[in-house]
């Protein structure tokens, strides 16, 4: 592939990546007598539905190019955006084989394909995407994946497993936000018992009850 082909692949990809991430622009004021300059604004709807197209464009004539590889993970984002959860999931399996040697990418992938399952009600395909996600080489997503991971477990009620993905999330990125959320929905399906205090010498030792198992709040809406 040619550096010519590559800047031509780049070229839509810049319009496609504009129009997916950019807002519309706000409406301009009519003059009288002027033509409406407000004619051309297409909406965010109509915006997604182009970026899409020239995503699909690049796939289509520039397959084998650097920007032509990720065009279909792009595109399958803008179709997620759209709730075309179809479509989304036929250009991220496509992505996903394009980019089977780059692990990274890959781990990001599986991830992105979990959240899809999630959006279509296949909480067991989710959590297979999650678990390959969590457990490739070289991701850069670990702890994201590992929480989601586990918060699958979670809710299809297999608390010792989803407790040990939690702990091992907080354990291994202490410092990340998702880190710090495990181990809160660690401690809420595993709280940690409180120690009793001594009894004095002038009253016997009294019997203590284990603190009930704390209910799990509602799950944080996810941004």
């Amino acid at each position: 592939v040619n550096q010519r082909t590559e800047s031509k692949a780049a070229v839509i990809e810049a319009e496609a990546s504009r129009l997916f991430h950019e807002p519309p622009p706000l409406p301009q004021p009519k003059e009288e007598g002027k033509p409406d300059p407000n004619t051309d604004i297409m909406d965010k709807t109509e915006r997604l539905k182009k970026s899409a197209s020239l995503y699909d464009e690049i796939v289509e004539k520039y397959p084998r190019t650097n920007v032509g590889r990720m065009a279909s993970y792009e595109s399958g984002n803008v179709y997620f955006e759209l709730k075309d959860y179809d479509s989304a999931e036929k250009r991220y399996l496509s992505s996903l084989e394009k980019n089977a040697n780059h692990k990274n990418i890959a781990s990001l992938i599986h991830l992105k394909l979990g959240y899809l399952y999630q959006k279509k009600g296949n909480p067991e395909s989710a959590l297979k995407q999650f678990r390959a996600s969590y457990e490739a080489e070289e991701s850069h997503n670990r702890d994201q994946a590992g929480f989601e991971l586990a918060r699958v477990l979670e809710s299809s009620g297999k608390k010792d497993e989803a407790v040990g993905i939690y702990k091992k999330v907080s354990d291994d990125f202490a410092k990340s936000p998702w880190g710090t959320e495990a181990k809160v929905r660690m401690d809420l399906l595993n709280p940690p018992t409180a120690s009793a205090p001594a009894p004095s010498a002038t009253e016997p030792a009294k019997a203590t009850t284990p603190p009930a198992g704390a209910t799990p709040p509602a799950e944080k809406k996810k941004k």
